[in-house]
């Protein structure tokens, strides 16, 4: 073993689960049906360096890229009282230390394709993607911060990130409100969790560099983290790299987080007011430490989730509450429009106390399949797998182990144990049941210690080398998983693409259809939508449809502006009972009056934010402008355009013969599955669907006029700003845009870094079937407006100017992106909804490895982009305090349109 183990290697165990009785009939001449089985074989090893670091590495040989997720046991209950935001600041000035002429930040812009990090209320985390052979720059970076910590921050640099989190707070002052009087009222007031995660905008302003400097000496030392290591690469390759880098941080005594006793939630009904616009409940119990009892708690609550959606008008939806080391399973209900909040928790009370006498065998046996499933869609890549790795260490409990209790428990589960869950721990009487009330959001604080201009005198972050500009730049693409897609076409036009790239057995199984509001006739707005809420299963179906619900299979829809796609997820070894599901509801499915009402449904509890005449008005002259006003897309998503008094079953069928056919469809399967299976399983269900597609028109394409449109909103303290420019939307000069906007990105965060005036303003590429555009989002510090977009005017400018001052900009933008297209996640659902962009796109499943060559190609004077990037040229919408529009305008030089 290499430098600094102190004990010996661990192996994960593998886990083997069997289906529980599914089938309730075969289909006659069908091919073999998948072994009802499944295993899983991740490696893990485990061990302690000498300094007191823990430290798990999971090979995940699928995976494009390495993970590197650093926890550290200090969260937001270890704020001091009156300086609350103090565990959440030191985390955003962690990234700031200098180190070989660079910040932390810098050094790992230049090679990770995603950087972050997160304080909850018991754990900061860093999470960090990159190729394998970046991995000991990671090691550095992470072996700089626990070693520098307060070392090398300037004053300058403490105020402009101090300043970055009060508009951090600003933006999530709602969100946060709502999930700090949810804990008060689950927890109850004083418990550690009674808290405000990153505190307000007024306790950040208080904090000085002395308490944060104070704060990550006491927590931030090797004893107090845990690293997990997750990707394509050997426990000997990081082995070698620890050794070298954070093997060799010294151990240091520091503090613990602080401990959370076990809470069990009070019984009974309270009412809270908190900032929302709605009201809602909350149904809540406490959850045991042991894995397998919770494991069997959210799978019976599921089955009560189920039987409350079918009492009740609106929804139930299942969540959690709390941290790491005290939480509660929770059952959201919202009522529809015309039901009262009395009315879904009564319907809630007969779904929770009436499971025992409903319960059916197919209701039970999918509720436990959806149950494996869960377990098994944790560890994809990308699914949060490592943090929660490391959660497990944390506790001590080993993550092999604990994955191995919650399958043992889901599939010991039987009627009987449903019962008895149901009665000793889900009960309506012991809940903790929490009613939401509306109540204004508290007002940020007026002042602020960031009162003061704030201006770093430094350029954009990233930094290049400006002599790349001219000379292509190298492509890595030997591991992305988009290459081993198996794309083929049926003979009545069916593309299919499958991507068995998954290390775990689950699937996300998808028909895509080449239509969506954009394909809508006028005078049916929604009928897209409508389309496919409201298809349901044909009774002559009812075999099909059970079997598909007991294998943990449910059916959910998405349409967008150029797709409608029908999706399940599950675990591979019930793909054909997913596959003859899914074809029976689009090719037999019918559409009855309840579900065709129960749609509309869902979309008037979506219009209800769409009150404001005023908003609703600038927002259609905005899409206007944006696409051209006769143009498809401009009000097509727009739901409260939607007609649904002209639309009935005749209207949704008119729309299904034209658009729902063979020749307009594509079949995604990802995740770990048996390709040539699944090819014969589509053969045998698909291959005789008859019937060619309405035509779908080439255009138009969007037409946008520049125009600018501003709302006056003096209860907000930020100035909201979108700009958008369009630029041809077919695949031509994707490339060029890309880059363009990666290097308006790099510009933008001048806001952030030089002024310290906003969390974040991004820039990025959006593409439709009819329209590409390059889009400018963000919100910025109202009183900073006039100074903040005259940067972004002056940073504009200058990209606009074009030359060879943009070299380094350029180099390190194409670095960026070869980066981000490299950064294919391989979980299943990651996968399927990568293809199912292609596919909405009308473009090939691997269109960004060609892209990523294209990119490499190009050099600085091909950048024509640049020049367009004006305000004049722009669509503009702007939402703030009257004075901030004032001076973005002056900044700008724009006129508010006010429609």
């Amino acid at each position: 073993m290499g430098m600094g183990m102190t004990s010996a290697w661990s192996r994960w165990c593998s886990v083997l689960v069997l289906a529980g009785s599914v089938a309730c009939g075969t289909i006659k001449s069908a091919p073999p049906t998948p072994p009802r089985q499944t295993k899983l074989d991740l490696g893990i090893n485990q061990f302690e360096l000498k300094n007191g670091m823990r430290v798990a590495i999971v090979t995940d040989m699928n995976a494009a890229e390495v993970t590197v997720t650093t926890r550290y046991d200090v969260g937001a209950v270890d704020d001091p009282a009156g300086k609350e935001g103090l565990a959440h600041l030191a985390e955003h000035l962690m990234f700031e230390q200098e180190y070989e002429g660079s910040t932390l930040y810098e050094r790992l812009d230049r090679v990770a394709s995603y950087h972050n990090a997160y304080t909850w209320l018991d754990s900061t985390v860093y999470e960090t993607r990159v190729a394998p052979e970046d991995l000991d720059e990671v090691f550095t970076v992470e072996g700089a911060r626990l070693a520098l910590r307060c070392q090398g921050l300037s004053d300058e640099v403490f105020a402009r990130e101090r300043a970055v989190v009060e508009n951090e707070r600003k933006e999530r002052a709602i969100s946060n409100g709502i999930a700090a009087a949810l804990g008060r009222a689950a927890f109850g007031a004083g418990h550690p969790y009674d808290r405000l995660i990153g505190g307000t905008q007024g306790s950040v302003a208080a904090l000085t560099k002395a308490d944060v400097c104070a704060f990550v000496d006491a927590h931030y030392a090797p004893g107090n983290a845990i690293v997990v290591v997750s990707g394509p690469i050997s426990p000997e390759e990081v082995d070698a790299a620890l050794g070298k880098l954070l093997g060799r941080v010294p151990q240091r005594n520091v503090f613990a987080g602080k401990p959370v006793p076990a809470t069990t939630l009070a019984a009974g009904q309270v009412e809270i007011a908190a900032p929302v616009e709605d009201e809602f409940a909350v149904i809540a119990w406490t959850l045991p430490a042991d894995a397998g009892l919770r494991a069997r708690m959210r799978a019976v609550a599921d089955l009560m989730v189920d039987r409350i959606n079918f009492h009740a008008k609106g929804v139930a939806y299942l969540g959690t509450l709390g941290g790491d080391e005290a939480s509660a399973l929770a059952i959201f209900v919202e009522p529809a429009d015309d039901e009262t909040l009395a009315a879904a928790l009564g319907a809630a009370e007969r779904g929770i106390s009436g499971l025992l006498q409903w319960l059916e065998e197919g209701h039970f046996e999918g509720a436990r399949q959806a149950a494996i499933h869960q377990v098994f869609a944790r560890l994809e890549d990308g699914s949060g797998r490592d943090g929660q790795i490391a959660d497990h260490l944390a506790a001590d409990r080993p993550p092999g182990a604990t994955v191995g209790a919650e399958l043992k428990a889901i599939t010991s589960l039987d009627r009987d144990g449903v019962f008895s869950i149901a009665r000793q721990h889900l009960r309506w009487t012991t809940a903790r049941r929490i009613v939401v009330k509306p109540a204004a959001a508290a007002e940020a604080a007026k002042g602020s210690a960031s009162d003061g201009a704030i201006h770093l005198a430094r350029a954009h972050r990233l930094v290049a080398d400006p002599a790349l500009a001219d000379k292509p730049a190298d492509v890595f693409t030997k591991l992305n998983p988009l290459r081993q897609a198996q794309v083929r076409r049926l003979g009545n036009g069916i593309e299919v693409v499958l991507m068995p790239s998954s290390s775990t057995p689950t699937v996300d199984v998808r028909v895509v259809f080449a239509a969506g509001y954009g394909d809508e006739p006028q005078g049916r707005r929604g009928v897209a939508l409508l389309t496919a809420h409201g298809l349901d299963w044909s009774g002559s179906d009812g075999k099909h449809v059970l079997n598909l619900r007991a294998a943990g299979g449910r059916v959910n829809y998405d349409v967008g502006l150029d797709h409608t796609s029908f999706e399940v997820t599950g675990m591979g070894m019930h793909l054909d009972y997913y596959l003859t599901g899914l074809e029976r509801l689009i090719r037999n499915g019918r559409f009855g009056s309840l579900g065709i009402d129960a749609a509309a449904e869902s979309v008037r509890r979506a219009v209800k934010a769409e009150r404001d005449p005023v908003r609703n008005r600038l927002v259609d002259a905005y899409l206007a402008a944006r696409y051209g006003k006769d143009h498809p897309y401009a009000r097509a998503s727009v739901r409260r355009h939607f007609d649904f008094g002209q639309l009935g079953a005749d209207e949704l069928s008119d729309f299904r013969d034209a658009h729902y056919r063979p020749d307009a469809m594509t079949i995604i399967i990802a995740g770990g599955f048996d390709a040539a299976l699944a090819d014969r399983w589509i053969d045998h269900l698909f291959a005789d669907w008859g019937g060619k597609a309405a035509a779908r028109a080439d255009g138009p394409l969007a037409q946008p006029t520049p125009a600018a449109f501003a709302l006056a909103d003096e209860t907000s303290h930020q100035l909201a700003i979108d700009m958008v420019w369009s630029v041809a939307p077919r695949r031509s000069g994707l490339a060029i845009d890309r880059v363009a906007a990666e290097m308006l990105a790099a510009f933008l965060d001048d806001v952030r870094a030089q002024l310290g005036a906003t969390y974040g303003v991004q820039a990025e590429v959006t593409e439709r079937r009819l329209d590409r555009a390059i889009t400018l989002a963000g919100q910025i510090d109202a009183r900073r407006a006039g100074e903040a977009l005259a940067l972004i005017r002056r940073r504009l400018d200058q990209l606009a100017a074009g030359g060879p001052d943009l070299a380094a900009a350029f180099v390190a933008a194409r670095q960026r992106v070869l980066a981000d297209l490299r950064a294919v996640r391989t979980g299943a659902s990651a996968l399927a909804a990568s293809a199912t962009y292609d596919a909405a796109l009308e473009r090939e499943v691997d269109t960004d490895v060609a892209l990523a060559a294209e990119v490499g190609a190009l050099t600085l004077d091909q950048m024509t982009t640049l020049g367009a990037l004006v305000p004049g040229r722009a669509v503009v919408l702007a939402v703030g305090p009257k004075a901030a529009l004032d001076a973005a305008a002056r900044a700008l030089g724009l006129t508010w349109a006010t429609p």
